[in-house]
């Protein structure tokens, strides 16, 4: 910073030349970036190979970018691989240290009978009181639903997205229906595959189907891709997949 001050052009030379704190303020600020240059240099020279070459593959390949200065490069680059690594042995340790019993077996999710029953479904505690002079608890009227064969004989409904299906729409509950559901071996309830209406001499597979979308859906609530209404679709079964109409 060795800048003098013109004093050969007179009053006029004085004005155009800067004063001594600029001229002080612009030495400080000079040598402050010039040791920050430096000390840059001076660590990214001594960075290792590897640190340059993640530096340059990043810069081609437009990977986020690392710190300007190589040695926090490699440190942030040391911290997430020890992360990663980290977080993958707790995950493979969590895995082999849950018991077994809770992963259900092929054998024991495979037993279990496939039946067509016909009926209408009910409320599980209604039928109980109006059948047999069982009363539940006010709260537990609606808790439980339940196919309620021609025979009179109650199965309770898994809840699933077939079964939730009688929950939702009123209009399925109370009306002859046929229902194809399985019923696993230990357990007394049965799990809904198809409903179907009985009219008549008529059989209709009932789901719900959204017109704007055209899919098809099992339970009542909005579309599942456009957020629109959806509807109770009715289709007619050919009479000769007719089994046990009559």
């Amino acid at each position: 910073c060795g800048m003098t001050r013109n004093t050969t052009g007179g009053q006029s030379a004085a004005k155009v030349m800067p004063s001594r704190e600029t001229q002080q303020k612009h030495c400080r600020w000079s040598w402050l970036w010039l040791d920050t240059q430096t000390s840059e240099f001076r660590s990214a020279t001594s960075t290792a190979t590897m640190g340059s070459q993640m530096l340059s593959l990043n810069r081609s390949t437009r990977f986020p970018t690392l710190p300007s200065s190589g040695r926090r490069g490699v440190a942030w680059y040391v911290v997430l691989v020890a992360g990663l690594q980290i977080f993958c042995v707790s995950c493979s340790n969590r895995q082999t240290a849950e018991p077994s019993s809770k992963i259900p077996s092929q054998s024991a999710t495979s037993k279990y009978e496939t039946l067509s029953l016909r009926g209408q479904v009910v409320w599980m505690a209604e039928a109980l009181a109006q059948n047999h002079g069982v009363t539940s608890l006010p709260e537990a009227a609606q808790r439980v639903i339940a196919l309620q064969a021609e025979d009179g004989t109650l199965y309770p409904l898994v809840e699933d997205v077939r079964g939730g299906s009688f929950r939702k729409d009123e209009r399925l509950r109370g009306v002859p229906l046929e229902l194809l559901v399985r019923r696993h071996d230990g357990s007394p309830m049965v799990q809904v595959i198809q409903v179907f209406a009985i009219d008549d001499d008529s059989k209709y597979e009932l789901d719900y189907w959204c017109d704007i979308c055209a899919i098809a859906m099992y339970e009542l609530k909005p579309c599942d891709c456009c957020q629109g209404s959806i509807e109770l679709r009715r289709r007619r079964v050919p009479s000769s997949q007719l089994t046990d109409l009559k």
